[in-house]
């Protein structure tokens, strides 16, 4: 029991020795402010204390004490211009028709051939000529029956179209 009348309760640790509990801490520090007290100069000392804490207390509670984070804004990235890729130009597109084959080289110089006696007549001499056939093949010469009558035998030949070399096979026209 304390002289004040109310009880609080014992405090014993293993060794055996009995402790009064602690006050609790804002009790601490007035009783520190108090005993400044006791002496006059000591007040003086401790009025100004207790209004600096006050005064600080006061204006830290009204500023609010927020802190903002601080954005930093990257600059945005440089626009880099790529042009786009170069497309070469297509080739010139030559429009063939059947028995005609677009070629790389002009054919070689034709062989001179003899010409024969027809076996009757009717026949006709075919003469021979540079076919393409994926490269130039010679084709030797001939006698042969037109399949009808006022058709002759047209040679074979090569022209340029659009820069581009084309056969044209022969027959009969």
């Amino acid at each position: 029991m304390t002289s004040s009348g109310s009880e609080i309760p014992e405090f014993t640790p293993a060794g055996g020795r009995t402790r009064a509990p602690r006050p609790p801490r804002n009790q601490l520090i007035l009783n520190v402010f108090t005993l400044l007290a006791s002496n006059e100069h000591m007040a003086k000392i401790a009025w100004v204390l207790k209004t600096s804490l006050l005064a600080v207390t006061g204006s830290l509670l009204a500023a609010g004490c927020v802190v903002r984070e601080r954005r930093e804004y990257a600059p945005p990235p440089p626009v880099v211009y790529t042009p786009p890729p170069v497309v070469p130009a297509p080739a010139p597109q030559v429009v063939v028709a059947p028995g005609e084959v677009v070629v790389q080289t002009a054919p070689p110089a034709p062989y001179v051939e003899v010409i024969p006696r027809g076996p009757h007549p009717g026949f006709v001499w075919v003469p021979g000529e540079w076919v393409w056939r994926n490269g130039w093949v010679w084709n030797r010469g001939h006698l042969d029956r037109p399949p009808r009558p006022g058709v002759n035998w047209a040679p074979g030949r090569y022209e340029m179209r659009g820069g581009v070399r084309v056969y044209v096979a022969g027959g009969w026209r």
